[in-house]
């Protein structure tokens, strides 16, 4: 089961790679190639002992194989695919022989770090030429995403992990959450980091986006504090070729409603919600403002379905009117993946 795992994650990156284009890279290494490595490395100890290497070789090369067969890439880039994934078995196999006798966690995630910096360093080598800080980026993915599946695969790890994760939160009372979207409109991915902490002084919340395909595109940014009798403090802030700005925002919220005054001297509303039924979640934004004389709209209305544990499937519709210099009406469509804390 692991063989057909470890071999159908590469599969998998390939095909997803060519349909959603270089913005899912990152997605990539961090969930698949990590899991990968992980599932590689629990095969390796299922297969200890006689004719150990005779197996691992043909599980290798058979891997190597496929994922050229499989790469609807062609030419350069399906055999640097094979060959990164070749060199990386062969020398995660024998990092993690060599550290035979230690626990998992250690023997894992030592040949994960291997075999992650010779998959990146090869493939994009033989793709598409040298490029040291690209190889370190991907290869640092590949590595957390290696750790994290190792966690996971680790049961006392798992356990004691679930166990921080509750106490954290009824000590902290805070939630988080990472989202990567697919924007169907620009073709690139988004990825976002949410975070809400309510205090008796107050709530906290913060979220950061970046539109990333080949490199990061635009990044945007919340933050956000209301006491608890109302009133509501935000700065925002944003940066892409296109523009660059900063605001602050002062009001009053009630309910789901916040009566805002902007730091540019125009007035803004915003609308929150957030509605649970059972595994399905809608929850979002609305706001609505004037700038240099145009009315600016920007919603971002999300729905999801939770999978499992913490482990959402869904998306948004990003609905905007003159904003971030863009002009007239916008609807980007997106389909997402979230992980909360």
């Amino acid at each position: 089961m692991m063989a057909i795992l470890y071999v159908g994650c590469f599969v998998a990156a390939n095909l997803l790679l060519a349909h959603f284009g270089p913005g899912l890279a990152p997605v990539n290494a961090f969930l698949l190639v990590g899991l990968g490595l992980v599932a590689r490395d629990i095969q390796h100890d299922r297969w200890s002992g006689r004719f150990l290497w005779v197996k691992m070789l043909g599980l290798i090369v058979a891997s190597g194989a496929i994922s050229a067969l499989m790469n609807p890439a062609a030419g350069r880039i399906a055999v640097a695919s094979a060959c990164a994934v070749a060199a990386m078995g062969l020398f995660d196999a024998g990092v993690y022989y060599a550290f035979r006798g230690r626990p998992f966690l250690v023997r894992s995630n030592a040949s994960n770090i291997v075999g992650a910096a010779l998959d990146s360093a090869v493939f994009l080598t033989l793709a598409f030429g040298f490029d040291l800080m690209a190889i370190c980026a991907t290869a640092g993915a590949k590595i957390a995403g290696g750790f994290v599946w190792s966690l996971v695969a680790s049961k006392t790890m798992r356990r004691g992990a679930a166990c921080v994760v509750v106490v954290l939160a009824a000590l902290r009372g805070e939630a988080a959450n990472v989202q990567a979207h697919h924007d169907f409109d620009r073709e690139l991915m988004t990825y976002t980091f949410e975070t809400f902490t309510p205090t008796q002084y107050g709530n906290w919340f913060g979220f950061i986006d970046g539109d990333y395909d080949n490199e990061l595109r635009q990044l945007y940014g919340e933050l956000s504090y209301t006491a608890p009798f109302g009133l509501t403090v935000e700065v925002n802030g944003g940066r892409s070729q296109f523009w660059n700005d900063a605001v602050g925002l002062v009001g009053w919220q009630y309910k789901f409603v916040r009566l805002l005054w902007r730091s540019d001297g125009n007035p803004q509303i915003t609308l929150t919600h957030q509605w649970t039924w059972r595994r399905l979640t809608l929850c979002g934004f609305a706001d609505l403002w004037t700038e240099d004389g145009r009315t600016v709209f920007h919603a971002d209305p999300q729905v999801w379905f939770n999978v499992w544990w913490q482990f959402d499937v869904g998306g948004e519709v990003e609905l905007s009117h003159d904003f971030a210099g863009t002009d007239g009406w916008k609807v980007r469509p997106t389909v997402a993946a979230r992980v909360r804390w």
